[in-house]
């Protein structure tokens, strides 16, 4: 997934529902996912796909949003590129 938001610069959006019914707050994947929409997504795709933003991920997405006081690089403020440790799932 890292790799394919790499290349493309894009967050799979159209991943979300399926995400959010099928994992529970806290999980990596979601935080991931969270990541990439704070740090890459335009405003504007919010309101042209709305269809695509569980209102649970919404909220959690605030949440990620207000722990920075700058949310001009959301890529670092994230970890996104230099703590993908924090993503890894324990196959225990």
């Amino acid at each position: 997934m890292a790799d394919i938001r790499e290349a493309s610069r894009a967050c799979p959006t159209n991943a979300l529902p399926y995400v959010w019914d099928n994992t529970i707050k806290g999980s990596p994947l979601r935080l991931l996912l969270l990541h990439q929409c704070a740090a890459y997504l335009h405003a504007m795709w919010y309101e042209e796909y709305p269809h695509q933003f569980p209102k649970e991920m919404l909220i959690e997405l605030v949440g990620v949003l207000g722990k920075f006081a700058d949310p001009s690089d959301m890529e670092e403020n994230c970890g996104i590129k230099d703590n993908f440790a924090q993503y890894e799932v324990s196959e225990d």
